[in-house]
């Protein structure tokens, strides 16, 4: 089973490099992880890393606030 996860607030993307690794030690390779967060210059940073070291993953400027606002309504 393969899934689907949501780094928010993802900064350098610490989190990210801990949950990439453990999928690659549970074989969970195709498990689609997305990075999010508010300030542009974390996103090049996460996304720099996601090349660096091989992450399947995406990274993108997003206000959860914004986005749960408009989950809620």
């Amino acid at each position: 089973m393969l899934f689907r996860s949501l780094d928010n607030a993802c900064g350098g993307g610490i989190l990210t490099s801990m949950l990439h690794q453990e999928l690659k030690l549970k074989d969970l390779t195709g498990t689609r992880v997305v990075c999010g967060d508010l300030e542009p210059s974390m996103v090049q940073a996460v996304r720099e890393r996601m090349v660096a070291e091989g992450w399947e993953a995406n990274a993108s400027v997003v206000d959860a606030q914004v986005c749960l606002t408009s989950v809620r309504a």
